[in-house]
């Protein structure tokens, strides 16, 4: 049997060599370079995931800053609310002050009538008190007397008593007088009536001593009450003195407290109205304040509206980084699926190898019939098993070595693996705190950057509006400089329009003038003329009537002569009288002229005054319509103001609504985030993980079998040539066999998961793998899972079985005891994974 077995593996799929390599190179490189991949996948998600956590801290500190700046702004008008309301307190303090100083007077004039009705009170209770001091004392008066009465009645009773009991004991006595023992008592009687006697006189005198003690306590009683009626009358009188001085003083000082309280109110008063002025001013400066807070409310928006668009970039830069993100994991998905092709054909050899295993078990069993039909004698047999026995011993110890060997190799890549990932986990450490400090570091610089930009747009705003002011500035001072340019030209005009008018005037009464007295003259010589015309016209009628009257004949050549000559000088009369008369004409013609040009002068005077009065009203209407463009500009820039006040607020409402919003559902955000942090884990994470740990188990395995398999050929190499020389029906190597073509190879299906976080997936499984410590595929789970239908996958420490088939694995319970053990420690390191 053990010969046969020795010669099992003849028919194997490959050379020794080409297996070497395979074993050596194959997984190594596969393993390098799948954790490579790994490794960079995992930086790039935490590097994906980091630029979106700055862009959220980015987004949480400019909130932050915002909310602030809202909390500096409130608690400003906060206070300053606050102290108005303490000064309208302290005024409400003083008008209570007030009341309680007139309530004190009230009480003062109350407490000074309740002290009136006291001292009346007082009055009527003390001469109460003496008629009860006088009945009392007539009382006791009555009541001495009636002792004394009832003391001589007792006394004179008691007198009685002992005379009669004397008389009694006398009648004794003369009765007992004839026995001798009445004689002692005679003398006892005797002696008794004498002590008695003298008793009754020391009585007696006791009674007068008593009656004169009697009269010398009533008399002193009758002294001490009328003097104690004395002093208590001049202590009333000096009591009733004394409060009487006490009320007035009390009146006094309760009416200088009054008049300094009076007067102490009025300064209060004065100083309230005072206080009243000042806050008004302090609230006209309020309302100023509250312009430039508005101003700053403003500013605040403009910041907002800023920060608003470095939200909406840093949005977009999120997105962009999500889509990253998404490309990251489209070529995680692809990688995967390029691993996954490649463990099934790691799995088509594997199981390709499995076949040659199942081939050569064949073979191996019909050597083993064959030698059994073969063996000629017994003697032959045991030499055989002899020399078997000791060709498979070699080859133990051979294989005993290689597994020895294996194992070595095997610790010390476990231990290469662990200083690697040990070295990347420190690695990767030093990444994050780098990365954590240059992001503090940007954090602060852009902080920093932040108040700068702010201090710079504030100082901007600031300039902006003194540019503003300025040039308001500018244009009132040359609307002003205008006004006044223009009143000065009118003052100008109107002082050149009055000087014209004057130099008129004086012009037109110097011509008036010039021309009066020329007329003047003219008509004084006009009617010279005329006067002297008419008295030579009358003389030379007077003259010419008489000469027709007495001329009957006819006249001589000298009186023809006197005749012509007189007509001569008529008519010369007549021509100078016709020339005054043409003067008259040009004097009156020249005098209308001068009468039209004085018109004229006085109608361009009179425009000229009108022309004045047109321009100042239209002076006037500039004025107004200046004043009023100058209100309506400065009524529309105030209402704009207004507007882009309430704009601005309403505005920053909004953004402050927005961004409360927004902050309640990012705080809600992270409480859900803080919960599932501190839940279990989403079933699709854990199914995830699983298969990757299966797919990373699976290959591993299939490495160690490929491994095994090679030292067990290693092994079964050395009997292939006896085999050989046994078998009947050899083949060729490399051939399959039947049974190798009907098997068929499972595909694995493929799904596509979101991983949330490699990097912390990638911590998890090297926390794992550092847990499992040697053989980690013991503990895994999927081992069971991964065997398929048609992939008789066996154990390393199953493969002595192929040489000794009756032995059987007690390892298989200790490996479901593992994976039991496996499965309860699997929410550990799932609620380690999912806390980091």
């Amino acid at each position: 049997m053990s010969s046969g077995k020795n010669h099992q593996h003849s028919q194997y799929n490959g050379t020794k060599g080409q297996q070497m390599l395979f074993s050596q190179a194959y997984p190594h490189e596969l393993h390098g370079k799948m954790c490579k991949k790994i490794a960079q996948l995992t930086k790039v998600i935490y590097a994906l995931n980091l630029k979106v956590d700055e862009y959220e801290y980015n987004i949480l500190s400019l909130k932050e800053a915002h909310q602030d700046e809202i909390d500096l702004i409130s608690s400003e008008t906060k206070e300053k609310f606050l102290q108005y309301e303490s000064k309208i307190g302290e005024e409400q303090h003083l008008r209570q002050r007030i009341q309680s100083l007139e309530e004190s007077l009230e009480k003062n004039n109350m407490i000074k009538e309740q002290t009136l009705a006291d001292f009346a009170k007082y009055k009527r209770q003390m001469e109460e008190w003496e008629s009860r001091t006088k009945a009392e004392h007539n009382e006791r008066i009555s009541v001495l007397s009636k002792e004394m009465l009832s003391m001589k009645t007792d006394f004179e009773t008691k007198v009685k008593q002992l005379t009669d009991e004397a008389d009694s004991l006398r009648k004794e006595c003369k009765a007992s007088e004839r026995d001798k023992a009445m004689e002692t008592l005679n003398e006892k009687l005797n002696a008794e009536v004498q002590t008695l006697s003298q008793e009754v006189q020391s009585l007696k005198s006791h009674n007068q001593n008593l009656a004169e003690e009697h009269e010398l306590k009533v008399s002193k009683l009758h002294t001490s009450y009328s003097k104690e009626r004395e002093n208590l009358r001049k202590a009333l009188q000096q009591s009733v003195t004394e409060m009487i001085k006490q009320l007035q003083q009390k009146e006094q000082e309760q009416k200088r407290c009054a008049q300094a309280k009076e007067a102490a109110m009025e300064q209060e008063l004065k100083q309230q109205k005072d206080e009243i002025q000042i806050k008004a001013q302090e609230l006209q400066d309020m309302t100023k304040h509250l312009q430039q807070i508005k101003e700053s409310m403003q500013d605040v928006e403009v910041q907002l509206q800023l920060k608003n668009q470095e939200v909406t970039e840093s949005k977009s830069k999120q997105a962009q980084a999500e889509e990253e993100v998404s490309v990251a994991k489209d070529r995680l998905l692809q990688q995967e699926s390029a691993i996954h092709s490649h463990t099934e054909q790691m799995k088509m050899m594997a199981n390709a190898q499995t076949a040659a295993a199942d081939e050569i078990a064949e073979l191996k069993r019909q050597l083993v019939q064959l030698q059994q039909q073969k063996m000629p004698t017994k003697a032959g047999a045991c030499r055989k098993e002899h020399s078997d026995a000791y060709s498979s011993k070699q080859p133990l110890k051979e294989y005993a070595a290689q597994k020895q060997e294996i194992m070595r190799q095997h610790r010390e890549e476990i231990g290469r693996i662990k200083r690697q990932k040990d070295e990347e986990k420190k690695h990767l450490k030093e990444q994050l705190v780098k990365s954590l400090e240059d992001l503090a570091k940007n954090h602060t610089a852009e902080i920093k950057a932040m108040k700068t930009e702010r201090i710079r747009m504030q100082k901007e705003q600031q300039t902006q509006l003194e540019e503003v002011k300025k040039k308001y500035e500018q244009q009132i001072n040359q609307l002003v400089e205008e006004r006044e340019a223009l009143r000065a030209k009118h003052q100008h005009v109107v002082f050149q329009d009055q000087s014209d008018l004057s130099s008129s005037l004086s012009f037109n009464g110097e011509i008036k003038g010039s021309i009066k007295a020329p007329t003047e003259a003219i008509n004084t010589e006009l009617t010279r003329c005329t006067c002297i015309c008419h008295s030579k016209t009358e003389d030379h009628q007077a003259n010419v009537l008489p000469v027709q009257q007495q001329k009957p004949a006819p006249e001589s050549p000298l009186e023809e002569e006197k005749e012509e000559k007189s007509q001569i000088q008529i008519k010369k009369l007549n021509s100078e009288l016709d020339k005054c008369e043409k003067e008259m004409s040009r004097l009156e013609k020249e005098n209308s002229i001068l009468k039209d040009s004085v018109e004229q002068l006085s109608k361009e005077i009179m425009v000229s005054k009108q022309e004045m009065l047109d321009f100042q009203e239209k002076q006037s209407r500039t004025k107004e319509e200046l004043k009023l463009k100058q209100n309506t500009e400065l009524d529309k820039i105030m209402q704009n103001h207004r507007q882009e006040i309430q704009t601005m607020v309403s505005k920053f409402s909004t953004s402050q609504t927005f961004l409360q919003s927004k902050i309640i559902s990012l705080e809600a955000e992270l409480k859900e985030a803080e919960d599932k942090a501190h839940k279990l884990p989403r079933p699709e994470d854990l199914h995830l993980i699983n298969r990757l740990q299966d797919r990373l188990t699976d290959k591993d395995q299939v490495i160690k079998q490929l491994m095994e398999i090679q030292k067990y050929d290693e092994m079964v190499e050395t009997e292939t040539h006896r085999s050989q020389s046994f078998s009947c029906n050899p083949r060729e190597a490399g051939s399959l066999t039947p049974t190798l073509k009907k098997k068929k190879i499972s595909e694995v299906p493929t799904r596509v998961t979101s991983v949330p976080n490699l990097a912390a997936y990638e911590k998890s499984f090297s926390e794992l793998s550092s847990k499992k410590g040697i053989n980690p595929m013991r503990s895994s789970q999927s081992l069971d899972q991964s065997v398929k239908p048609g992939y008789p996958f066996k154990h390393p420490s199953l493969l002595l079985d192929v040489i000794r088939p009756n032995r059987r694995n007690p390892g298989g319970v200790s490996a479901k005891r593992e994976t039991k053990e496996q499965e309860s420690k699997r929410p550990e390191w799932l609620a380690k994974y999912f806390s980091f």
